[in-house]
């Protein structure tokens, strides 16, 4: 409750200041985000079949990789 009382205050902050700010959609790269979405939804696919703990510690090193973290100690690190 109090997040959703924290976000509907700063939005009518956001709203009376006026500040206007505008982001162009074309500016926007959807592909690292769209490989990210497949990567959880196979994530939640294979979960059933190897398990949560198993299919995370393959999860995580991926989208970590994906994310250009390649320290093989802090890969196995946030893996566990």
């Amino acid at each position: 409750i109090a997040v959703s009382v924290g976000i509907i205050f700063f939005a009518g902050i956001d709203v009376l200041t006026g500040s206007q700010t505008e982001l162009e959609i074309s500016e926007f790269d959807f592909k690292p985000a769209a490989v990210v979405a497949g990567f959880l939804v196979a994530y939640v696919l294979v979960m059933p079949l190897l398990g949560f703990l198993v299919s995370t510690m393959v999860f995580m090193p991926v989208v970590l990789y994906y994310s250009n973290i390649h320290s093989k100690l802090l890969l196995a690190v946030l893996s566990i």
